[in-house]
């Protein structure tokens, strides 16, 4: 899959890794955005308004591992669906790896984190991912 993210910073030098179960048979992109399902499994994002698990940390092939690792809380560079403003809280947009502006009214359940800087749609966006 193409976009993926790219890792600017971590925080607390670590990105909070957290791992999360995983089909055996998935093959996930490093910096790809993964969304949650109970219980505690991370998949790939591929729609709009997924609630997000995290980053990926490490690609992952199609083998016998069950586990992931995921990035919870860093500054990634992601590619924008839409405009967007600095300060905008985001949400994962479709078909997957994008990002798009939040309504006032969407769950925060939802929101991958807040846009550090502006994009045009298809532009680079950098988000403090916080989930």
């Amino acid at each position: 899959m193409a976009r993926e993210a790219v890792k600017v910073e971590v925080t607390n030098s670590t990105g909070f890794p957290r791992r999360f179960l995983t089909a055996s048979a998935a093959t996930i992109t490093k910096g790809a955005i993964l969304k949650f399902a109970t219980p505690r499994t991370a998949s790939l994002s591929t729609g709009t308004g997924d609630v997000v698990a995290g980053i990926a940390a490490f690609t992952k092939t199609a083998d016998y591992s069950t586990e992931i690792t995921v990035l919870t809380d860093c500054i990634c560079t992601l590619v924008a669906s839409g405009a967007i403003v600095a300060g905008d809280c985001l949400k994962t947009a479709a078909p997957g790896n994008y990002v798009m502006t939040m309504t006032a009214t969407a769950s925060t359940a939802i929101c991958i984190g807040y846009a550090l800087s502006g994009a045009a749609a298809d532009g680079n966006v950098d988000v403090r991912v916080s989930v």
